[in-house]
């Protein structure tokens, strides 16, 4: 009977840890019954139940929880494919708008070459002289003062998306083109605000072609004035002559007003190829 419970106990501690029982190819002393030695279920010598040798549960060889190979928490986001965009619509009344003022070229200096604490550009009150059309430019500061706030009774506030295409694609070129940017079809008393950030790389550029004002700041600083009411008009700003520094993250605002409509060019080219948008309340 002693003889039969040693034997009886033995096999059991034989079946449990696999002592040449058989009962695993290739299993030796002290292995469980698994091919890895980790105490799980799955072929490799980590305790997780996945394939990989980290201790994650995916399936990739980092020491996160998503399925790429980095080590984040998360899978990368995508940039944006689109600007995003405020709108303010006027009456056609509006003494700056409506054709209530007319131009045949660029009147410079119609806005101070900073932004104010807002990121609004500033009225200059020192008006320059205009170079052909209406004088003054603009009514007054408590007029400018309405293009890019909302302003109740005024104008009526709006958001809205500016979609970016690479054309040609590989070229790193990214395009906005439209003959007729209107808010609402045959209309076009109207501004149109953009606040974003972007990381500069050496060799970017931003261009834009276009009626009527348009001021674009970078880093706070004017560095595109081509205002007043005028027919399609161009400016490009290389952002190597800027003093930015590569790899460092830089503000751009770009305000637009389209005052007189018969027709409404918009024309953005960069190579710059991400912009994240701010709030700017």
């Amino acid at each position: 009977m002693r003889t039969e419970k040693i034997f009886s106990t033995v096999f059991v501690l034989a079946v449990m840890f696999g002592l040449g029982t058989g009962c695993e190819s290739g299993a030796g002393p002290n292995e469980f019954s698994t091919v890895d030695g980790g105490g799980d279920a799955d072929s490799d010598s980590d305790s997780d139940s996945d394939s990989d040798a980290d201790s994650d549960s995916d399936s990739d060889s980092d020491s996160d929880s998503d399925s790429d190979a980095d080590t984040d928490s998360g899978t990368e986001e995508e940039c944006p494919s689109e600007i995003q965009v405020i709108y303010h619509d006027f009456e056609p009344d509006h003494p700056d708008f409506g054709c209530s003022m007319e131009g045949t070229g660029i009147t410079y200096g119609l806005i101070l070459d900073t932004l104010d604490e807002d990121r609004k550009p500033q009225y200059n009150p020192d008006i320059p002289d205009v170079t052909g059309g209406s004088d003054p430019m603009i009514t007054s500061a408590e007029t400018f003062y309405q293009w890019f706030h909302s302003v109740p009774g005024v104008n009526i506030e709006s958001a809205g998306a500016i979609p970016l295409t690479e054309d040609p694609p590989g070229s790193g070129f990214f395009v906005y083109e439209n003959d007729d940017h209107v808010i609402v079809p045959g209309e076009g008393a109207f501004t149109t605000e953009i606040h974003s950030e972007f990381v500069y790389e050496e060799g970017q550029e931003f261009s834009f072609s276009g009626d009527d004002d348009v001021w674009i700041f970078i880093d706070g600083k004017l560095v595109v004035d081509i205002g007043g009411l005028h027919q399609e008009e161009s400016g490009t700003v290389y952002l190597d002559d800027l003093g930015l520094t590569p790899g460092e993250t830089y503000n751009i605002d770009m305000f637009h007003a389209e005052r007189c409509y018969g027709f409404s060019i918009f024309k953005l080219e960069t190579s710059i190829d991400c912009f994240e948008p701010i709030i700017i309340i």
